[in-house]
């Protein structure tokens, strides 16, 4: 018989559920991926080049000496909150 074009099947047949578009073999991983913003500008950390371009360039130098001094995993949020304070704690406001 026919249907008209709107309608939708939503049974699953026996031979929809023995093909899984999953085949054997894989795993899938959940990666979480943070982001940094400074103003109107995203940085994704997921390396230290792209941490150094989320600051201003007059903190350049602080954020390349915190990578040096400390061992910074980009996948742990309490270590980039600890970069991102302690280099805002060493930034001196620009005078006007």
């Amino acid at each position: 018989s026919r249907k008209s074009s709107n309608s939708v099947m939503n049974n699953i047949s026996s031979t929809n559920v023995a093909r899984s578009r999953y085949q054997n073999g894989f795993e899938v991983e959940l990666v979480r991926t943070y982001w940094l913003q400074r103003y109107h500008e995203v940085f994704k950390t997921t390396n230290q080049k792209n941490v150094v371009k989320a600051f201003p360039d007059h903190l350049t130098s602080a954020v390349k000496g915190y990578f040096e001094t400390n061992s910074v995993d980009l996948k742990n949020p309490d270590q980039l909150v600890a970069l991102v304070t302690t280099v805002n704690a060493t930034a001196t406001p620009k005078k006007k």
